[in-house]
């Protein structure tokens, strides 16, 4: 294989990384200074910023997040290897360190939370 084919496949596979190299992709990338509108909601925001997070070798994946009251979230999750998953909220950049069915979408001391109704499914996209 050539270098250059070598380099392009490197940049393929999709590694969890540790946390401090998550904050440091979330500074540099913009999606979070996106605007809300119409035809861009927090579906493109997530988009957004999972495909920038693999374009740089970063594992990521969209989650759609369904809660009791069937109003959805799409967040991003990280796969990091200090960290296990951890989500994202690609509008603000604020973590989200737990979240499972049956439990709040809140970050870590719970000062920030979406919604006020429990988490029904959590969908993991590519």
């Amino acid at each position: 294989m050539n270098a250059i084919l070598l380099w392009f496949s490197m940049l393929l596979i999709f590694r969890p990384v540790p946390i401090s190299k998550v904050v440091e992709f979330l500074a540099f990338d913009k999606t979070n200074t996106n605007i809300y509108r119409v035809g861009y909601d927090c579906s493109n925001f997530a988009n957004d910023l999972s495909h920038n997070a693999k374009f740089v070798g970063i594992e990521a994946h969209r989650a759609d997040i369904l809660f009791t009251n069937e109003i959805g979230h799409a967040i991003v999750v990280f796969k990091t290897i200090d960290r296990g998953m951890v989500a994202v909220e690609p509008q603000t950049d604020a973590f989200y360190y737990w979240f499972e069915v049956g439990k709040r979408l809140c970050n870590i001391d719970k000062s920030l939370c979406i919604g006020e109704e429990p988490i029904r499914k959590i969908i993991i996209r590519d």
